[in-house]
């Protein structure tokens, strides 16, 4: 922990929670309101961000233990609160500091402090405080991991690590499928027999007695409706939530299918798809994300997509909003553990006697058997954010999980050699914005990732983060909610690289922060044809859509949630960057992270070993050839200082191809650089083409804190 750059608590606080001194009834007569004291609980907040909590106990014995990830200034304060739940009984203190420059563990019966700041002799805690920090030389990176067979997955988490099961990105083209529809399907297999049950997220927004869609307009109450008089069980679920009911969203995306099994046709197994896609609107799309030149075939004709020019139609023409996101196919208990989430939310909010137990099943295995050895050594654990009030059963009595954001924390940290993230937000580390901080957003992705960074730099080793985002969130760009969240976006960014420049200033290199960290878009810009749809009508003329349909460009929108680290470990699924989906307690999500390994002769010790096998990172690579249309060699080393220069010249370029006001083709290629300037001490600076707007708009890419919305709706 020397040095000037590395003045923060980072590491995991291990915390145990022993017991208190009994409570003491009154004299009587009180002893006979009072005889047993209520029950007490003990709290664990770093500055005023609680990060523990214990159970409620009459007897105040708890024994208690909770593993703490810390990223936090070494100003912060620890705080331990023992309170009932309507008094503070006592507190204890210690500054990050003292446990840094002490380097040692707390452990005894200490007196508590009262409101006074004097201890109370009478009150005791028994607690002890047990903090490492390894540096990032002594933290395992994912090949020594997985070699070692170290990683047993999280242990704060519902469902276990599994072993024997599969993933897989599903598969795209069914020529089958063409002109079918979803719901008619679903209606034709509840009528064969098939049960279907359905959980819609109920957006209590939308009322359909005023014809109101609500404000995402989900189309919840239309799917009620479609279903209703069929074999089809539909119900909507509230996200509920004592503070505010309405904003918050059941945001998982998963479907579970009994099928055959691939390699015993006679027998059955079930499967899981789990990632970003919604079943709704505007979500078909290929590689190609086309504005103009689809509007006139079968898929984008019925499905015209766009809310983020206002007024938009396919009366008046493109661009539609192309759409990027992911999805993975998991067979095996991994995927028994998908639908064992969606049991537990539905026993949870709906009635759990319309279920049907798959114990129910002829001829169902749990265990996946795969046809090929390329497919087979994954290691797959079921990761959520949610609360007690959204599923039953949690893990340890847990009343919320946040088993996402600790997956998210812990690849960061075993990262040896780059981190590859798509994303719809990337907020988070408020603490260390330069304004607001105290907006609630403490979720430490960010903060982790430019600390790997700085500690790369520190030990002069290479290392690569490659980060895609959308242009701006959805929505209109110049809205009071796109203006917020594009400011705290900025505001995250800038902490990032604030801290990466005064590392390489204090290393007394002539690198760049963009040497090591990047931010990107998707985007396209398509040169008109004959074949293209004529819409009968036009947008009005000096209007965004008017711009965007002139200048033939629009931003392909990234739905994806997935984050890869050395193409050893993968996280895919619901969850955006930003503490909605992390938090637990606000949008509930689901997400998987994975490994591969396989057996590897070690010629030196002459031993097998494990070692990561290849379609993790043949998956990101299939990703780079989408975005940039190239398949380069050094694409294989993305910490390379050669590589990280190579895809920032593509963005670069492409921004001005995007940018420029003569419209050429991008020809499929859809990377470009986000449009900001970064200096070498780490100071992002608006462009000097485009005024800080996006192309067609009016709008700051830095964005505008809100006067009107609580930080809590766009976090």
């Amino acid at each position: 922990m020397e040095g000037k750059v590395q003045s923060f608590l980072h590491g995991t606080l291990e915390a145990t929670i022993f017991h208190a001194t009994p409570y003491i009834p009154p004299p009587f007569p009180f002893n006979c309101i009072f005889g047993n004291g209520k029950p007490a609980y003990v709290t664990i907040k770093i500055d005023n961000k609680k990060v523990a909590k214990t159970t409620h106990e009459r007897d105040r014995v708890w024994n208690q233990t909770f593993q703490i990830l810390c990223a936090h200034s070494s100003d912060a304060t620890i705080t331990i609160t023992m309170k009932t739940k309507c008094t503070i009984l006592g507190k204890f203190q210690i500054h990050a500091h003292q446990i840094l420059s002490e380097a040692s563990f707390i452990n005894g019966n200490l007196p508590l402090l009262i409101e006074s700041g004097k201890p109370n002799p009478e009150l005791k805690l028994r607690f002890m405080l047990w903090p490492w920090f390894k540096p990032a030389e002594f933290e395992p990176s994912w090949a020594k991991m997985i070699s070692y067979g170290e990683f047993q997955g999280l242990r704060n988490a519902t469902f276990p690590q599994r072993s024997n099961s599969h993933v897989r990105d599903p598969q795209t083209a069914i020529p089958h499928a063409r002109g079918v529809k979803l719901g008619e399907l679903l209606k034709q297999k509840a009528e064969e027999g098939v049960a279907v049950r359905i959980m819609v997220w109920d957006d209590e927004t939308s009322l359909p007695l005023i014809k109101n869609e609500g404000i995402m307009k989900t189309h919840d109450e239309d799917a009620l409706a479609y279903f209703s008089h069929t074999k089809v069980v539909c119900k909507l679920c509230p996200r509920l939530h004592n503070k505010f009911p309405t904003i918050f969203s059941h945001h998982q995306k998963t479907i579970t299918v009994d099928t055959k099994c691939s390699i015993s046709p006679r027998e059955r197994e079930i499967m899981s798809f789990i990632g970003g896609l919604d079943l709704c609107d505007g979500r078909y799309d290929t590689e190609q994300h086309s504005l103009f030149h689809t509007l006139n075939t079968e898929s984008h004709c019925n499905d015209f997509y766009q809310t983020n020019i206002a007024g938009s139609s396919i009366q008046k023409g493109g661009p539609r909003t192309p759409w990027h996101d992911a999805h993975a196919c998991i067979t095996g208990e991994a995927a028994w553990d998908v639908l064992t989430n969606f049991e537990q939310r539905w026993s949870k909010q709906c009635d759990p006697s319309v279920l049907v137990p798959a114990s129910t099943l002829t001829n169902l295995i749990r265990q996946t058997y795969a046809s090929k050895p390329s497919e087979r050594g994954w290691n797959v654990q079921v990761l959520r954010s949610i609360d007690h009030v959204s599923a039953s059963q949690l893990f340890r009595n847990l009343t919320v999980e946040q088993s996402i954001h600790e997956a998210y924390v812990k690849a960061i940290r075993g990262a040896d050699r780059f981190i590859y993230i798509e994303n719809q937000y990337f907020i988070g580390g408020c603490d260390l914005w330069e304004r607001d901080q105290h907006c609630g957003c403490r979720n430490l992705i960010p903060i982790e990732i430019a600390l790997k960074v700085v500690n790369k730099i520190k030990a002069k080793e290479r290392f690569g983060v490659y980060i895609v985002i959308p242009m701006w969130p959805e929505g209109l760009p110049e809205s009071e909610s796109v203006q917020d969240i594009l400011h705290l976006t900025r505001e995250t960014m800038s902490m990032m690289y604030k801290l990466i420049g005064e590392a390489i200033n204090e290393s007394g290199t002539q690198e760049h922060p963009r040497d090591y960290l990047n931010f990107y878009c998707l985007a396209n810009r398509e040169v008109e044809t004959k074949e293209d749809f004529v819409p009968p009508h036009s947008p009005h003329s000096g209007t965004q859509y008017w711009n965007a349909q002139k200048h033939r460009r629009f931003m392909v929108y990234v739905h994806s949630k997935l984050m890869i680290v050395d193409d050893a470990y993968l996280i895919i699924g619901s969850a955006n960057i930003n503490q909605r989906s992390m938090d637990g307690k606000r949008d509930t999500e689901i997400a998987i992270g994975c490994y591969q390994t396989i057996k590897d002769w070690d010629h030196d010790n002459k031993t097998l070993r494990m070692c990561s096998a290849g379609d993790i990172g043949a998956y990101r690579m299939s990703l780079w050839y989408e975005h940039t249309g190239r398949a380069e060699e050094l694409y294989k080393q993305p910490e390379s200082i050669e590589c990280v220069k190579t895809v920032r010249h593509i963005g670069d370029q492409m921004w001005k191809t995007y940018s420029g006001e003569e419209v050429v083709d991008m020809e499929g290629v859809h990377l470009v650089t986000y449009p900001m300037s970064v200096t070498k001490d780490g100071v992002i600076e608006e462009l000097e083409h485009g005024g800080g707007h996006f192309p067609d708009t009016k709008s700051l890419v830095k964005g505008k804190r809100s006067k009107v919305l609580l930080p809590i709706f766009t976090t």
